[in-house]
């Protein structure tokens, strides 16, 4: 019988590699598994983590999820909270990211950004000047504004035939600026009205200065 592998994206490597067990899998009542693998290119080893998907075919073969790396850099996940344009795009950048494409992920990190303009309804089409609506509407502050601005540069590099190369650390950088305002914009301003809701029902002053 030949050796399982699951594909998992390598952190040592920056590639996705199919990836043996070094160990048997823990299995937790049939919820997920985990495994130690090793990276076959490497050898370095990962932690894995896979969904039970449940009997699957005529047979009734157990079949598990795709692997999502646990150790080392346990990979990013996206919050609900995030519109679903926006996190398809975020998305796609981190596939691209996995497969070695780097310039293809920095384009799909720029259409999130983009996305967000879209959903918060910007006046203009261009993304320079929606960028500058959100800040002017203080849906992003000055400094969440500099990140995107940055990013839509890179963003156009990208998608048009500029030449430019991006390097795997600089299209991660890219990717992980462009979760950062995401989860600023959609996930802590939630959070935060949530927060202060609860402590005025509970009837809980503030602090006076001292």
């Amino acid at each position: 019988m030949p050796e399982e592998t699951v594909v998992i994206d390598c952190p040592h490597c920056g590639e996705q590699v199919q990836a043996a067990p070094a160990r048997p899998w823990l299995d937790h009542q049939y919820e997920y598994r985990l495994g130690i693998l090793q990276c076959p290119k490497c050898y370095n080893p990962l932690v894995g983590y896979q969904d039970f998907l449940g009997p699957q075919g005529p047979h009734g073969i157990e079949e598990y999820g795709a692997a999502q790396r646990l150790w080392p850099s346990p990979e990013v996940t996206l919050s609900m909270l995030i519109p679903e344009l926006i996190r398809a795009s975020l998305g796609e950048a981190r596939k691209c990211l996995s497969c070695g494409t780097h310039t293809a992920s920095v384009a799909m990190t720029g259409r999130a950004i983009e996305a967000m303009c879209h959903h918060f309804r910007t006046k203009k089409t261009m993304l320079f000047e929606g960028l500058k609506e959100l800040k002017d509407r203080d849906i992003i502050d000055r400094r969440l504004y500099t990140w995107a601005d940055e990013l839509r540069q890179h963003r156009n590099l990208a998608a048009h035939a500029s030449g430019a190369q991006f390097t795997r650390e600089d299209a991660q950088d890219i990717f992980d600026f462009a979760v950062a305002i995401c989860e600023y914009v959609f996930v802590l301003n939630k959070k935060f009205e949530e927060f202060t809701k609860r402590t005025r029902r509970q009837g809980k002053k503030r602090p006076g200065r001292t």
